[in-house]
């Protein structure tokens, strides 16, 4: 269990390393659907983790784009647009399968790779602890 500011993030980070690791792989139709499901729970968990976050800090947030706009406001993220787009992909993923769509997502992991570890590196420093 890892624990920051008495919160767990250690969920976030497993789902991190995981989606990390899946686009370590040639892709494939297998590789490309396996990477989408690990997108949608890291985000999940990127999303609940600012949450809980701005909760403790007395912010009240309750969807994602909340969360996003006001962890941009507490300096945690640095663009919530980028960040709005990822909402929109995890919106697509749950709702509709096609196979264009889920290229277009599978194209775009890596900036939500980058912006995942980014915000964990974040968590991770000294000013933020």
């Amino acid at each position: 269990m890892i624990i920051l500011n008495d919160l767990d993030i250690s969920s976030l980070l497993k789902a991190a390393k995981k989606f990390d690791e899946i686009l370590t792989y040639e892709k494939n139709e297998i590789i490309r659907d396996a990477a989408i499901q690990r997108f949608e729970f890291t985000f999940e968990l990127v999303w609940k983790t600012l949450r809980k976050i701005l909760i403790k800090r007395g912010v009240e947030a309750n969807s994602p784009k909340t969360v996003f706009r006001f962890a941009y406001k507490d300096s945690l993220i640095t663009d919530p647009n980028t960040w709005f787009e990822f909402i929109d992909f995890r919106n697509i993923t749950s709702h509709v399968y096609n196979e264009t769509i889920a290229d277009e997502i599978f194209i775009n992991l890596p900036r939500f790779q980058i912006l995942t570890n980014t915000l964990i590196a974040k968590l991770n420093t000294a000013e933020f602890k």
